[in-house]
């Protein structure tokens, strides 16, 4: 096996290689996640997920190399891809996923998402955050405070106001976006 050196460790070869077509199969799987929501296709949105989710497990699974590379998809212009990151990363690096989830709930995440791949994407990133901090609750309010804590500044929601149809603008929000937020 071919080997790296100038490091102190040996590394093989094909590592950062590997690593590479995990990250791309990533983005492949992803793009094809996007594409079958867009089509209402279900079963295919969850093939393709269950194909990205492998990936990323896979590149984890190299060792430090591999999580770097996750991690540095947790700044992605792409929102999903900065979820699915961040998914993986919450094992080792919950100081990193945690923003990126609470962000996930409220920033703009470009008109280009539909509005149900804008409601897998929050409801997704909601649900692990809830996990996280071991919350039963499903008011959303209740993660403004451990949030904060990791330099999150989520935004009250008023569920009186959306219970009257009154949705309020969130900031960053996608102009005339009307999506009822969870």
């Amino acid at each position: 096996m071919r080997t790296h050196f100038g490091s102190s460790a040996m590394t093989p070869a094909h590592s950062s290689e590997k690593i590479d077509q995990l990250i791309h199969r990533l983005h492949a799987e992803q793009e094809r996640v996007r594409e079958a929501i867009r089509r209402d296709d279900i079963p295919a949105a969850n093939r393709h997920l269950m194909k990205a989710w492998r990936a990323i497990k896979d590149a984890a699974a190299t060792g430090p190399r591999g999580r770097d590379s996750i991690e540095k998809l947790l700044t992605s212009p792409l929102a999903d891809i900065r979820l699915r990151a961040a998914e993986a990363a919450i094992n080792w690096a919950p100081d990193l996923a945690v923003p990126v989830f609470g962000l996930l709930l409220f920033e703009n995440l470009g008109e280009e998402v539909s509005a149900d791949e804008r409601l897998e994407i929050r409801t997704a990133a909601k649900l692990m955050l809830y996990k996280y901090f071991n919350m039963r609750s499903y008011d959303r309010n209740e993660l403004i405070e451990p949030l904060r804590a990791y330099g999150v500044d989520l935004p009250y929601f008023d569920h009186e106001k959306w219970q009257r149809g009154e949705i309020p603008t969130l900031p960053n929000r996608n102009k005339g976006d009307s999506e009822r937020h969870e």
